[in-house]
C-alpha cells in the first residue's frame, strides 16, 4: 500500500512502458518484464478490491465475509471517505482507476494531443462531480483540497491546449507567458493544499481546546453540586374530597353486598 500510495503514477507509467515496447533482448529487460508482470497482478488485485470495497455495505457484507480481512488492504486509502455514502465507497476505486487512466492517456495518447488533453479534462470534470455530493470525505478540508485541485489540472490542461494551437502560429512570446502560466498555476496548486492543511489543524486544534474547556467546566460544576447541602424537604397536602370518595365507595360497596 505504501507502494501504490507513494509511487502509484510511477508504478503505473513504469509498467505502461513496459507492456507497449516489451523489452526481452537481455537479462535485465527479462527480469524487469516479470516484474512488471508480476505489479500488474497486484495493481489489478488491489483494483479489484477497491471494487469490492464500495459494495462493502448492507446486504452485501455478508456475501463478501470471506474477503474482509483482504479489505484492510485499501483501508489507507479509505480512511479519508465515508463508507456509508456511495460515493464515498466509490471514490476509493475512481482514485486508483483514474489515476491509471491518467497513466495511459500520458504514455498512449502523445501523437494526439488535443485527444490526450480532452481526456485528461473528461477526467478532472468525473472526479469534481463524485466529491461535489455531501458526504463523501470525512473533513470538509479534504472535499476542498480534491475539487480546488482538479480545478487548477483544468486550467493546466486548458492552457495546455492553448498553447497546442499557437504551436505553428509563430506567437513564442505567448506560449512562453503561457508555459509560465501553467507553471504559476501548479505553484498555486502546490500552494492552496498547503494553506488548506494549515487552516484545518488550526481549526482542528481550537476545536480541542474547546473541548478540554467544556469538560473542564462540566467537571466544575460538578464539583459545586456536590459539596452543596442537600436540602429535603417531604409536604403532605391533604385532598378533602379524596376522603368523601373513599367514604361513598365503601358504603355502595356494603350496599350491594346487601
Amino acid at each position: 500500500m505504501s507502494l501504490l500510495v507513494s509511487r502509484y503514477s510511477y508504478l503505473c507509467s513504469g509498467l505502461i512502458l513496459n507492456f507497449t515496447f516489451i523489452p526481452l533482448h537481455g537479462v535485465y529487460q527479462q527480469i524487469s518484464f516479470g516484474f512488471a508482470i508480476l505489479f500488474t497482478i497486484i495493481l489489478v488485485f488491489v483494483l479489484i478490491l477497491a471494487i469490492c470495497a464500495g459494495f462493502y455495505h448492507g446486504r452485501n457484507r455478508a456475501k463478501l465475509k470471506s474477503i474482509r480481512p483482504l479489505l484492510t488492504l485499501i483501508a489507507l486509502l479509505c480512511q479519508d471517505h465515508y463508507s456509508r455514502n456511495y460515493f464515498g465507497r466509490l471514490m476509493t476505486f475512481w482514485t486508483l482507476s483514474s489515476n491509471l487512466m491518467i497513466m495511459l492517456a500520458l504514455q498512449l495518447l502523445r501523437k494526439w494531443t488535443i485527444i490526450q488533453l480532452s481526456v485528461l479534462i473528461v477526467l478532472n470534470v468525473i472526479t469534481i462531480l463524485i466529491a461535489l455530493p455531501k458526504n463523501v470525505f470525512k473533513t470538509a478540508a479534504m472535499r476542498i483540497t480534491t475539487i480546488g485541485t482538479e480545478i487548477g489540472f483544468i486550467i493546466i490542461n486548458i492552457l495546455f491546449l492553448v498553447m497546442h494551437f499557437l504551436e505553428n502560429s509563430g506567437s513564442y512570446q505567448v506560449r512562453l507567458i503561457l508555459s509560465w502560466a501553467v507553471v504559476g498555476v501548479n505553484a498555486a496548486i502546490i500552494l492552496f493544499q498547503f494553506i488548506v492543511k494549515i487552516v484545518e489543524f488550526i481549526r482542528l486544534r481550537r476545536k480541542k481546546k474547546q473541548e478540554k474547556r467544556k469538560q473542564k467546566q462540566e467537571k466544575e460544576d460538578s464539583r459545586i453540586k456536590l459539596r452543596r447541602p442537600h436540602k429535603f424537604s417531604i409536604s403532605i397536602q391533604v385532598d378533602p374530597n379524596r376522603s368523601w370518595n373513599r367514604f361513598r365507595s365503601v358504603h355502595d360497596t356494603v350496599r350491594n353486598l346487601k
